[in-house]
């Protein structure tokens, strides 16, 4: 089924929902689950934002879960994507503005990566096993 990017948008929406209720496991599904879909249409228009929007609330879902380093690497994600991209320090509390600004700092100073082809690249972030700690933090 070929998605238009209205119902990709609406996925990603839904795809929030979980996170916002506070069912974190299930949003870290539903949130990868969006962003293999948006990164299998690089043609929509506004793919990066609404990548960078889904990578941002996986950290912030990951965080959540205590899953600080998932947390630090999707939010990385969002800065590779959108170097710019703004934190509101009013909205999110000051832990998830300083990891944030952390991972910033890290992709600043990173050295370019080459171009990304195949899809364990793009997505090993989101098949890289939790450490047992994260792990725990889901039950």
């Amino acid at each position: 089924m070929v998605q238009s990017e209205e119902e990709l948008a609406r996925d990603l929406e839904a795809a929030k929902m979980p996170y916002k209720v506070g069912s974190f496991p299930r949003a870290v599904q539903a949130l990868g689950a969006v962003i293999t879909k948006l990164e299998a249409k690089p043609e929509i228009e506004q793919m990066t934002e609404m990548l960078s929007d889904a990578y941002f609330h996986l950290g912030l879902t990951y965080f959540a879960l205590n899953g600080r380093d998932s947390a630090k690497e999707s939010f990385g994600e969002v800065l590779k994507l959108d170097p710019g991209y703004p934190i509101d320090t009013n909205q999110y509390a000051p832990r998830i503005v300083t990891l944030f600004e952390e991972a910033k700092s890290e992709v600043a100073v990173a050295p370019p990566v080459a171009e990304r082809t195949d899809e364990d690249a793009r997505l090993g972030h989101l098949r890289r096993r939790m450490s047992p700690k994260e792990a725990r933090s889901c039950h």
